[in-house]
């Protein structure tokens, strides 16, 4: 991993530190995830299922949902009376150091001479 790039459960721990009482629900593309503790209290409360993540760094619980469950989610969770935040990723990582990013920049759209025959 980049020494540069802050992962997303590195950006769990270091809010939720901030603020315990809150279910924290990262947005992460088209998905909203959930770690630790929140991830559990997610899965009972919307029956949602729990993983675990083995990384070099850590092990921790994990569980995700569609962002257009979150229209659904969102008031399920305060309901039962959780407190909720809702957290965009810090994408630490330069554009141009992307795997994705080097590919489109490679990319090069067929092109074609119409006056070849001419």
């Amino acid at each position: 991993m980049n020494p540069e790039t802050i992962s997303p459960y590195s950006q769990y721990k270091s809010l939720k530190a901030k603020h315990p009482e809150a279910v924290l629900l990262f947005r992460n593309g088209s998905f909203y995830n959930v770690f630790q503790e929140d991830a559990r209290t997610a899965a009972q409360v919307l029956g949602i299922t729990t993983y675990v993540e083995n990384d070099p760094h850590d092990t921790y619980f994990w569980a995700g949902f569609p962002s257009p469950a979150l229209d659904t989610y969102l008031p399920r969770l305060i309901r039962a009376g959780h407190r909720v935040a809702i957290c965009d990723l810090i994408d630490t990582e330069p554009r141009q150091h992307r795997p994705e990013a080097q590919e489109e920049a490679r990319h090069e759209p067929p092109s074609y001479d119409l006056f070849a025959n001419d």
